[in-house]
């Protein structure tokens, strides 16, 4: 399974998020869980074909991709080392985050599993707190070219770095599609929403179409979520606290179980 902090669970346990779900309820299955936030197909496909040159070949390949993919491919990653190992285009994140995990490791080592348990404590309260049914939905850069021109998501995306990341993506997809034919491996092509797509949808980019062409381009098979989170959104008035998690945007254990039976429906059944 290749997927961003959506898929590997941010924010919950193991057990509660999408995978934990799945492999609790497929036990026949051994699942790898490659996801990571700010990855994207320049990672997935360097960790696949890690796997597949250790003779590691997998039943079946689950690639889940993300509203913000397009962005990562354009402007995160950038190409490959001699060795095959993925180039970040700046490497200030990089070095910020080393920064802060040094700092917080000699200063704070007894506080860091108690702000861990007060950051989940407070995640739960936002979801459980009686949310009011009015409440706007916060916009995001990273899927806010559904609905918004990209020229009110600058300096994030220009016209420029938007194309050459939905190129990079497309390309991206289509070696992992070739390695999963080369090596006989079904390949799944996943998608789901976030929170700002389900309330302002798509007038701007159809990013359901999108990949769903790319998918048929490929002969790769295509699991569509939308719908799923549209329903569970039509019938409850309080959707966005049971399926989010305030400020955070990523699921709760709700939207893991709701992702878990869509892909135990179209993929494992």
């Amino acid at each position: 399974v290749f997927g961003s902090s959506f898929v590997y669970g941010a924010g919950l346990e193991y057990e509660e998020s999408v995978i934990g779900l799945l492999e609790e309820t497929h036990k026949k299955f051994e699942f790898y869980n490659f996801s990571s936030g700010y990855s994207g197909p320049s990672i997935h496909l360097y960790n696949l074909k890690k796997k597949i040159n250790s003779k590691e070949i997998p039943k079946k390949i689950i690639l889940i991709l993300s509203l913000s993919d397009i962005h990562n491919e354009s402007a995160i990653w950038k190409g490959y080392d001699q060795n095959g190992r993925p180039l970040l285009a700046s490497n200030k994140i990089y070095l910020q985050s080393k920064i802060k995990e040094t700092f917080i490791k000699k200063n704070f080592r007894l506080s860091r599993s108690l702000a861990h348990t007060i950051n989940n404590s407070l995640r739960a309260i936002r979801t459980s707190a009686n949310v009011k049914s009015n409440i706007k939905i916060r916009t995001t850069i990273q899927a806010g070219y559904t609905y918004q021109p990209i020229e009110k998501l600058k300096p994030f995306y220009t016209e420029k770095t938007f194309s050459n990341g939905k190129s990079l993506l497309k390309r991206k997809i289509k070696d992992i599609a070739y390695i999963a034919s080369e090596n006989n491996v079904e390949l799944y092509l996943v998608i789901f929403p976030f929170a700002d797509t389900l309330e302002y949808g798509q007038k701007i980019f159809d990013w359901e179409n999108y990949t769903k062409n790319i998918c048929s381009e490929i002969s790769c098979k295509f699991v569509n979520t939308f719908d799923n989170f549209r329903n569970y959104k039509k019938k409850n008035v309080k959707w966005y606290s049971d399926l989010f998690f305030r400020g955070d945007e990523h699921f709760t254990r709700k939207g893991h179980a709701i992702l878990s039976e869509k892909l135990t429906k179209d993929i494992f059944q």
